[in-house]
């Protein structure tokens, strides 16, 4: 839908994708992620995250 003018207006066109997914994960994960959030323990830190990464190496190197 190409217009003449902005016109103080932005026009979308929406599409709807399917999708059947399996969501049985979600509220145990939710749980584990409310329980980690309240506990007394930090955790330790992810071998595959980026933040971890970098939160390691700007501590290495301020030491």
């Amino acid at each position: 839908m190409d217009r003449q003018a902005f016109d103080k207006r932005i026009d979308f066109d929406v599409n709807l994708i399917a999708y059947e997914g399996n969501d049985d994960w979600v509220e145990g994960t939710l749980l584990k992620i409310k329980e980690c959030l309240e506990g007394d323990v930090i955790p330790g830190t992810g071998k595959s995250c980026d933040y971890c990464a970098y939160w390691t190496a700007r501590a290495d190197y301020e030491s």
